[in-house]
């Protein structure tokens, strides 16, 4: 659409040395997804085996590091999150 061709535009040549994370709500359909994206994004991948064996992994136990991560970093990033709506009310 138009909307994302301009924000593609616009983040291709203004971003001033900051990274650019792109998510998409059509995919990302809930917070481990999109915080796998980010991460995958910033350079730091986590395999889908490691988190398999961590059972009573949940939100909780990870907001804290995860918010210091992206805090220490959100200088650096710019987060662009298409389709907004799809995460709204999910």
């Amino acid at each position: 659409t138009g909307k994302t061709a301009l924000i593609k535009q616009v983040a291709g040549t203004r971003l001033y040395d900051k990274a650019r994370i792109e998510i998409d709500g059509r995919v990302s359909k809930n917070i481990w997804s999109i915080i796998e994206k980010i991460l995958s994004q910033i350079g730091l991948n986590i395999e889908p085996e490691i988190l398999s064996v961590l059972d009573n992994l949940r939100y909780d136990h990870v907001v804290a590091p995860i918010g210091a991560l992206f805090n220490k970093f959100a200088s650096k990033m710019v987060v662009i999150i298409e389709h907004i709506e799809h995460l709204v009310d999910s």
